[in-house]
């Protein structure tokens, strides 16, 4: 049978910080967005969401080209619902990270990041398909990064 999937609200909302006062680098986000999905002719509803994000972040640079730093930053969701996904998510995630960037030259980074991360949430990639059964509520991540700028 045919029908529609009807997006009936869609807001974001985001607001960005930084200051950068000598070898110091501070800087934080706050996004929020409100999301309804509904079939109008059975008005069924899909999904809706109202989920928040944010981070604060501090860094010292203790070398002209090497800075160090960490940042917490929290997702989640006040109110979700998705009855088609096959597990049943916790209501956010938090991630505490440390950091180091070598800025070789103007145009070239290198930056190495350990997390923490605790919680659960599609959003962060933690589909059905690549853990089978149910993820794990804890993550340890290294990530290596590479970054250009022009």
């Amino acid at each position: 049978l045919p029908f529609t999937i009807q997006s009936t609200s869609d807001t974001n909302t985001a607001l960005y910080a930084e200051f950068e006062p000598g070898k110091f680098y501070m800087a934080g986000e706050f996004r929020r967005r409100i999301w309804n999905l509904v079939i109008p002719e059975s008005l069924t509803s899909i999904a809706s969401l109202d989920s928040r994000a944010w981070y604060l972040m501090g860094a010292y640079r203790v070398h002209p080209i090497v800075q160090v730093g960490a940042y917490y930053s929290r997702f989640g969701y006040s109110n979700f619902h998705a009855p088609s996904l096959p597990y049943v998510l916790g209501n956010g995630t938090s991630d505490w990270v440390v950091a180091a960037r070598v800025d070789p030259n103007p145009h070239l980074y290198f930056k190495l990041e350990g997390h923490y991360m605790d919680g659960i949430t599609t959003a962060l990639g933690f589909y059905p398909s690549t853990n089978p059964g149910s993820p794990d509520r804890l993550t340890r991540l290294l990530v290596a990064r590479i970054g250009l700028t022009f």
